[in-house]
């Protein structure tokens, strides 16, 4: 199964690579493309509010906000695709946000676009404790597994080298993510 996921990934990361635009050659978010945005994901589920697009243009970085045109909610992996076919055929750029802990400004909307807001997609698919993996959504963040996995006696190191570091998304990390073994004693 994860080869089949790998392959899945490169021939999509072949797709999309080969597709980008040349900047300033991308489309911009008209009212027909919000509403067919709000068709898919629902009423309350896509927002063109300022508030909401600034905390959705910066990270922890240095670097200065650069809100997206729209945030959208998915709660689906259909949804995700078909926001992305939406996307795709306007050539608007698409944005991931998790919780907006990066420190890269890599949530920066800086040709504008969508801005896909994935906290609703939190959910832990699958954990294989004998094999020290998970399958998580990308909304899942690194407490949420860890209070998931805590009987087991596993968990999941990443983000736990500085104590003051706030409780980050998975987003970046692949989906399947290893954990490791805590002793009790």
């Amino acid at each position: 199964m994860l080869a089949s996921c790998k392959q899945i990934l490169t021939s999509l990361r072949h797709r999309c690579v080969s597709t980008v635009p040349a900047t300033g050659s991308y489309g911009s978010l008209t009212d027909s493309v919000c509403q067919r945005l709000e068709n898919i994901l629902g009423k309350g589920n896509v927002s063109t509010s300022l508030p909401l697009r600034e905390q959705h243009g910066r990270d922890e970085s240095h670097h200065s906000c650069a809100p997206p045109d729209a945030v959208v909610f998915p709660s689906s992996l259909e949804q995700v695709a078909e926001v992305a076919r939406t996307c795709s055929h306007e050539r608007i750029p698409m944005i991931p946000f998790g919780t907006g802990t990066g420190l890269e400004g890599g949530v920066g909307a800086v040709e504008g676009g969508v801005c896909l807001d994935l906290s609703k997609m939190n959910s832990v698919v699958e954990v294989h404790s004998e094999d020290f993996y998970a399958t998580v959504q990308p909304g899942v963040t690194r407490n949420a597994l860890n209070g998931y996995i805590r009987d087991t006696g596993l968990f999941f190191p990443i983000g736990t080298v500085e104590p003051l570091l706030k409780d980050t998304s998975l987003i970046r990390t692949v989906s399947e993510v290893p954990i490791v073994y805590r002793s009790t004693s």
